[in-house]
């Protein structure tokens, strides 16, 4: 869908009118050879292994203690049965003596009547020990959704990833004090203030293994900005006592956070990724100079823009010949006399057109000739600024082509 947004400046006599076109295109992958293959992708939770050890071992102790727990009880009742029958032998004794003997001995503290042992409960049941691990990953649910390369169809004898989860490390937090004067306005008087926040260094690295269709290894390592530790701050608190999120907070949100940058990484190196951009076309217009052919090369650009998704030999097409129209109007260029067709309140916004519609084009050294043009004219420090934004997207877009 176009959208048109038309915004206008005057000055010099000339107004120029910007009309924003937004527009779609597909972005190709920064591995030019790949075609339009499609993929398959497997996820490895590389530290699931020692959970399911531990687990295992703890379920294996758990089925041990099941097993012996006859044992445990019957050990347990003979105890039991051991101590009552001791009580009875006492309790008989103590039946037996005299009534004298009993009344001597109470005096002398040492005539207690023998009590029975409290009722018998057996042992407690054998319950499984918690195991404490770190936050686990769905392989699957992983795999779905960030080992997944946009524009591309998951099927068989393609690309193939393999994306490695390694785990989450972090060292000892610490708090980090800070403290500060405030003047308070009812008493007159200044008071420090202190605050404070945890600070830690932590981890996740994520790795991926990526070939093509042949087996031929496109890529394996680590992924950038996911191998080392990066720092963490709880976000400063009045006092000395800061609060610091769960582990499992930790572990789950720096995990996911990692697992974006891989599937950005994936998608921007081998993924026909679409991309939604808004680009401003100029238009001078004044009522004593015909600029026709600005509108006609706005009419054009447009339509070679809108068409790049849907047919892109006709959007080429057409933004060719808007670049016609444009470099013959640049013919005309005088910085020096303001009442020129072409001046230089004009001559910026044309340099703009150009060169966007150049790189869209993919007439890459066309483009990077009028940027070096600009170097030599006397244009506006917010004018520069642009073009070196488009600078920087001519060097991106034209690597992958």
């Amino acid at each position: 869908m176009l959208s048109l947004v038309l915004l206008a400046l005057t000055s010099f006599g000339q107004r120029i009118k910007k009309e924003t076109v937004a527009f779609s295109y597909i972005q190709p992958p920064l591995v030019t050879t790949l075609g339009d293959a499609p993929f398959q992708s497997t996820t490895v939770i590389e530290y699931k292994a020692d959970i399911d050890r531990e687990e295992a071992a703890a379920e294996a102790e758990y089925q041990a203690a099941l097993a012996d727990y006859p044992n445990v009880e019957a050990a347990a009742k003979a105890v039991y049965d051991q101590r009552y029958a001791e009580y009875e032998k006492a309790l008989a004794d103590w039946n037996s003596k005299s009534l004298a003997g009993k009344l001597i001995e109470k005096q002398l503290l040492e005539n207690q009547k023998p009590t029975p042992p409290s009722p018998y409960y057996p042992p407690a049941k054998p319950t499984k020990r918690y195991v404490y691990h770190q936050y686990l990953f769905d392989a699957e649910i992983v795999n779905q959704s960030f080992a997944s390369l946009k524009g591309r169809n998951r099927a068989d004898g393609g690309i193939t990833i393999e994306l490695h989860m390694h785990g989450y490390d972090a060292q000892q937090p610490t708090v980090e004090t800070k403290e500060s004067s405030v003047y308070d306005t009812k008493t007159k008087q200044t008071r420090k203030e202190y605050k404070s926040q945890y600070v830690m260094m932590h981890k996740h690295p994520i790795s991926a293994v990526v070939k093509d269709a042949s087996g031929a290894v496109l890529f394996s390592g680590m992924l950038a900005g996911t191998e080392n530790y990066v720092k963490y701050e709880s976000g400063f608190v009045a006092g000395s006592s800061p609060s610091m999120p769960s582990k499992e907070t930790m572990e789950k949100s720096l995990g996911q956070s990692n697992l974006g940058l891989a599937s950005i990484w994936l998608n921007n190196q081998y993924g026909l990724v679409p991309v939604s951009r808004e680009i401003t076309i100029r238009n001078p217009e004044d009522k004593k100079v015909d600029y026709g052919d600005f509108q006609e090369a706005y009419y054009t650009a447009q339509e070679g823009y809108e068409k790049l998704a849907s047919d892109e030999a006709k959007g080429m097409e057409k933004l060719k010949a808007a670049i016609a129209i444009w470099q013959s109007a640049l013919k005309e260029l005088d910085m020096d006399d303001k009442k020129a067709r072409i001046n230089k309140k004009v001559a910026p916004d044309l340099y703009l057109n150009l060169i966007e519609a150049c790189i869209f084009a993919r007439d890459f050294d066309t483009a990077e000739s009028l940027i070096s043009a600009t170097r030599r004219l006397d244009f506006a420090k917010r004018d520069m600024d642009d073009i070196s934004a488009l600078k920087d997207f001519l060097e991106d877009y034209r690597v992958r082509f």
